[in-house]
């Protein structure tokens, strides 16, 4: 998610790895982080689609499923970095600028993903409708699931986050085992990545002083994680321990994230990406769908499947951020964010102080 004036210089961090931003200053390699996520969670919904095409490379799931205890640990570890301050002002406040946002776009993109479907297939499925606010979609859960941490945070405070934390802790340790099982997906990502979160918000400064130690922390983490990887692939140890997996791939993505600093392209390009992951986040897998009904012949072509994901991933971005800068050029911009008059109507019963955009 883009959390614009969140992303701050924090006593302790590397100020180095701060770059200007307006009147506050952005923790560069937090955008980073977050653009690494995205790319992951982009690639690895493209493996899906080609797969459906048969037309994957067996390789891409090796792949994926190294990153998969960096992926969305990392992801909501830095939203949970991001949302530290706000989640803990007050209610007016934390619903303006987070809790209606995330509802109201989750309901915009589901709506139009519904659409999509029956644009595709040409069947309406009127049942998805009333799904909507309670059975999340495969690819907009993570908006869904933002939104109610944001508010059982917020509810928890600080007499009870602790006790929170620990319960998320559990539901964890219990999915990851195989003891907790629900049908739902969605559901079950949703109760079992709070841990993540809370561990992003309630330790926001512990996280963020990586940057401090990043070339020994990126250096211990990264071979720890490929040590316990391989561990778990050839059945050395237990599955059940991938708490340990995803710490490591945490400590991992944020150190380096610091790392990718250093090297200009590659900085550009994720910070880039880290900045607009709402944007990327709610339309990719659109572009990636139509894609997949109206592939043209194109998995054909001689070597796609090895090239084919990378290539589409990257068209996917490429033309979310285009729709984007297309909408709101044309005054689509209430797609991906709160409309003013919803703002004003918030605003005019609560004492809310002035809009900022996430």
């Amino acid at each position: 998610m883009q959390h614009s004036s969140d992303a701050t210089h924090e006593p302790g961090v590397a100020p180095a790895l701060s770059v200007s931003g307006g009147r506050q200053e952005r923790i560069a390699w937090l955008d980073i982080a977050r653009g690494l996520s995205i790319l992951l969670v982009v690639i690895f919904h493209s493996s899906i689609e080609m797969n459906y095409l048969e037309a994957l490379h067996p390789e891409y799931w090796k792949i994926n499923n190294f990153f998969s205890n960096v992926r969305m640990p990392l992801f909501f570890a830095v939203s949970g970095i991001l949302g530290s301050k706000i989640v803990k002002m007050d209610w007016p406040i934390l619903i303006e600028k987070r809790i209606a946002v995330l509802i109201y776009i989750y309901l915009i993109w589901s709506i139009i993903t519904i659409f999509l479907k029956f644009y595709i297939n040409g069947e309406l499925q009127y049942l998805e409708f009333i799904k909507i606010p309670i059975i999340p979609s495969s690819i907009l859960w993570f908006i869904w699931s933002l939104g109610i941490y944001f508010l059982v945070t917020r509810l928890a405070g600080e007499k009870y986050k602790y006790h929170l934390m620990f319960i998320s802790l559990i539901i964890y340790i219990s999915v990851d085992s195989g003891y907790f099982n629900y049908q739902n997906q969605e559901h079950l990502k949703s109760l079992s990545y709070l841990f993540f979160f809370l561990l992003g918000v309630n330790f926001s400064k512990i996280l963020l002083s990586i940057a401090n130690y990043w070339k020994i922390a990126f250096l211990v983490s990264s071979l720890g994680y490929l040590i316990f990887f391989l561990a778990l692939r050839w059945d050395y140890i237990p599955n059940g321990t991938g708490l340990a997996l995803s710490l490591m791939g945490l400590v991992a993505g944020l150190s380096g994230s610091i790392l990718l600093v250093h090297i200009p392209f590659v900085s550009a390009l994720l910070a880039h990406l880290g900045r607009n992951t709402l944007t990327i986040y709610v339309a990719h897998n659109q572009f990636l769908k139509m894609f997949a009904a109206f592939n043209a012949g194109i998995v054909t072509l001689p070597g796609f499947p090895v090239w084919g994901t990378p290539v589409i991933s990257g068209i996917a971005i490429i033309l979310a951020l285009l729709l984007r800068s297309a909408l709101e050029a044309v005054g689509g911009g209430w797609l991906y964010r709160l409309p003013h008059g919803i703002v004003d109507w918030l605003r005019s019963r609560t004492d809310a102080k002035p809009r900022q955009s996430i």
